[in-house]
């Protein structure tokens, strides 16, 4: 089971991307995509409490939970009991990383997502929609917007996806009180990363502590793949076949490190640190 959707309803597996990009990979830059819009700025901050408080009023977050290099997850609930919605977001640190985080969601997943309007409806820079039928419902609604991912995913509320997804990207466009936007993009930065020791054997530890910061000075939650045991701004990396069943062997494996603004929902970029096991 993929780890980015092991709590999926209708979320796991692999799926096909088949919209090609119009560039190649040297004529797009971090700071632009085939349809960006110049009427978008930056998103540096999407307050999840404040949005519900704009579009939302009786829902509430019931759960909350960073899925892998993509998204964070909120499972929102009608007065905290009733039907479900999830609203997955990511906001990134170039439009290269939003449209990677887009596609690592979509390859996770055995939902067939259609490119394009979704209900004949302009959303995003880029837009995906679940199901690929025209005559059903439309239940979930991806998009990219400049340096933002988001996915609007209907459990069990009967919402119109298709609306709230458009009235969230109205809002990137022309902006609202639980956004912070901006001319740049202001995230969070691994700075640096200690290794106290670059080669262990089974059994052993590494002890990586990570020097990050935030701009606006905010505290940070550390993720890592493999997913590796965090307190405060230490990893303890332990060298186990459960993790490398196939590579058994002694050699180099990359360990993937990156923070997250908790409150912004706004990602480093990856610091990647190789360990030898």
């Amino acid at each position: 089971m993929n780890p980015i959707h092991r709590f999926g309803v209708l979320c796991f597996g692999i799926m096909i991307v088949t919209a090609p990009y119009v560039q190649s990979d040297s004529q797009r830059s971090d700071t632009d995509i085939t349809q960006a819009s110049s009427e978008a700025p930056y998103i540096n901050s999407f307050d999840m409490e404040e949005f519900l408080q704009t579009h939302l009023p009786e829902y509430l977050i019931t759960e909350r939970y960073t899925q892998w290099y993509t998204e964070v997850l909120y499972a929102l609930q009608y007065k905290g009991t009733g039907p479900e919605l999830w609203v997955r977001l990511g906001l990134f640190p170039s439009v290269i990383d939003a449209e990677g985080a887009a596609e690592a969601y979509m390859d996770g997943s055995t939902q067939w997502f259609k490119e394009g309007p979704p209900a004949g409806v302009e959303i995003g820079d880029r837009s995906w929609f679940y199901p690929p039928v025209s005559e059903k419902r439309v239940k979930d609604v991806l998009f990219v917007r400049r340096n933002g991912f988001f996915v609007v995913h209907d459990i069990s509320s009967g919402i119109d996806v298709v609306d709230l997804a458009k009235r969230i990207d109205n809002d990137l466009i022309a902006g609202a009180g639980y956004l912070i936007r901006g001319e740049s993009v202001s995230c969070p930065v691994i700075q640096s990363v200690d290794v106290s020791k670059s080669a262990i054997r089974e059994g052993e530890t590494s002890i990586l502590t990570v020097h990050a910061q935030d701009p606006n000075g905010a505290p940070l939650e550390l993720h890592s793949h493999p997913s590796w045991r965090t307190q405060g701004n230490e990893l303890t990396v332990t060298h186990s076949l459960v993790f490398y069943p196939d590579n058994p062997d002694w050699g180099v494996h990359p360990i993937k490190i990156w923070a997250i603004n908790e409150q912004r929902n706004m990602f480093s970029k990856i610091f990647e640190v190789d360990i030898n096991f």
